[in-house]
């Protein structure tokens, strides 16, 4: 019988004892296999029904450290999947699995690699001066505020006094005072006043805050360890001058699936049949090829036409030329996939025309255009759902502004919530996400066992060009 059966029987066993109120007999880990005693993953789906209580986790993470005489931690806790990982020592040969990228709580291995990362969480522009707003970034909850000042900060999403929301309370100078008992925090996390109690009762309270940076429209936070946290990175030829647009829509699925279609550009002519990307002349199904690079993985994707760049940034950023439109041509994309929860995401993206003067000008214009004929329509959650309950066709919003994202909406909910890798049966032209995956389980495992992992940087000669050079089309360059 091999090992995975094993331990999904031995979950399944004492869960559904838990489920019926009984204690799980000792008897029961007889059937783990003898690798436990070196590392063992236990992996358990349940129904929401069938959920286990923090009590019975415990109990369970109790019993697998004594049956194999060595310690396990608790990875993570979420309503349909639970996992409990024993390692008595760091191993070389740890299994780590595609479908354990797609879980990034605060106790998984994901999250822990996610979080050595600066993510975009908002718009600057939805964020004003004295404005306290709630987030979930990859399932904690944050306060994002604007101090008077106009600067952004980032506080834990509750008051450590009486669990309140801190977003609900009030912005005063740089500081975040709770509505429910007036504990005030500075922009570091400190308690700075605790109303009716002596002063230096608030000397060693604390919330956490997280370091922010605002560049190109975008807020990001670091919620990672490393203190001070890493260099902020920066992407020149996004500062050029020209018309810069950013975005922001939400995802109703796993961000892992956003990520590996960063890498997928088979995708192109069948997802995207309907798109100026077919007006621009991308109309055959490409050869894929690509390699790993000091930022993450350059991909090529040859046609007839030319040879399309486009490269994936780790851990989850996507760097294309973007559709091209009368005014500005092909333009410079930037994408950021950031998790919300494990069952939804948020994509950030900034879009750059090098356009100045009056075509410039023209070209704002059209933006906010586009905008308010978007306000007027369905929004891509709505297409999209309408679509994949087969109640409307792809077809009937064949003229929508925002039909790329409809598309990709469409087709990464079509794989589910959180896609099962397990089921799947990978192709040729699937080689970019196999050398991600292999990438994504390089770094993990090493961050694991405490060596030193790839500091990944986008040199200047990382750039992406739009596959057209044959047809003699103009290149934004």
């Amino acid at each position: 019988m091999g090992r995975d059966v094993l331990c999904h029987r031995f979950v399944m066993t004492i869960a559904a004892g838990h489920a019926r109120g009984c204690s799980p007999d000792r008897r029961i880990l007889t059937i783990l296999p003898t690798q436990a005693h070196s590392s063992l993953s236990v992996l358990l789906h349940l129904s929401a029904e069938r959920t286990l209580a923090s009590g019975s986790l415990t109990l369970l993470q109790r019993l697998v450290e004594n049956f194999c005489g060595g310690s396990a931690s608790l990875l993570f806790t979420r309503q349909h999947r639970h996992e409990i990982n024993f390692m008595s020592t760091p191993s070389a040969n740890v299994e780590i699995h595609p479908n354990d990228f797609c879980f990034t709580g605060p106790e998984t291995l994901a999250g822990a690699y996610m979080r050595m990362f600066w993510h975009p969480v908002a718009l600057s522009a939805d964020l004003h001066s004295g404005q306290a707003k709630p987030l979930t970034v990859m399932s904690e909850e944050v306060t994002i505020y604007r101090g008077t000042s106009g600067k952004a900060h980032a506080l834990a999403g509750r008051c450590v006094h009486r669990s309140a929301l801190l977003h609900i309370g009030f912005v005063e100078d740089e500081d975040l005072r709770c509505m429910y008992h007036g504990w005030r925090f500075d922009s570091k996390g400190r308690c700075v006043e605790i109303p009716g109690s002596v002063d230096t009762q608030a000397k060693n309270i604390s919330v956490r805050a997280y370091p922010t940076e605002e560049y190109l429209g975008l807020i990001f936070i670091y919620m990672g360890p490393q203190d001070p946290p890493p260099i902020f990175p920066r992407y020149p030829d996004f500062e050029e001058p020209g018309v810069t647009e950013t975005r922001c829509n939400l995802r109703p699925c796993n961000y892992f699936q956003d990520v590996e279609n960063n890498v997928d550009p088979a995708h192109t002519p069948f997802t995207h049949a309907i798109s100026s990307y077919m007006d621009s002349g991308l109309t055959s199904v490409p050869v894929v090829q690509g390699e790993e690079t000091s930022w993450g993985i350059a991909q090529y994707s040859g046609r007839p036409e030319g040879t399309r760049v486009s490269h994936h940034g780790m851990p989850t950023m996507l760097n294309l030329k973007f559709q091209p439109e009368s005014e500005g041509g092909w333009k410079d994309f930037m994408a950021w996939r950031v998790p919300i929860t494990d069952d939804s995401h948020m994509n950030f993206l900034v879009i750059h025309a090098r356009v100045t003067g009056e075509a410039a000008e023209r070209l704002k214009a059209a933006i906010a255009q586009r905008y308010e004929v978007v306000s007027g329509l369905p929004s891509v959650i709505e297409v999209a759902n309408a679509v994949l309950a087969g109640h409307r066709r792809l077809s009937d919003f064949s003229d929508h502004p925002d039909l790329l994202f409809i598309q990709d909406h469409i087709t990464q909910m079509a794989q589910g919530t959180i896609t099962d890798r397990c089921t799947e049966r990978l192709s040729q032209s699937d080689k970019l996400v196999v050398l991600l995956r292999r990438i994504w389980a390089r770094e993990i495992r090493a961050m694991a066992q405490g060596q030193e992992l790839t500091q990944w940087i986008r040199s200047s000669d990382i750039r992406p060009t739009t596959g057209i050079e044959r047809l003699g089309k103009k290149q934004s360059a």
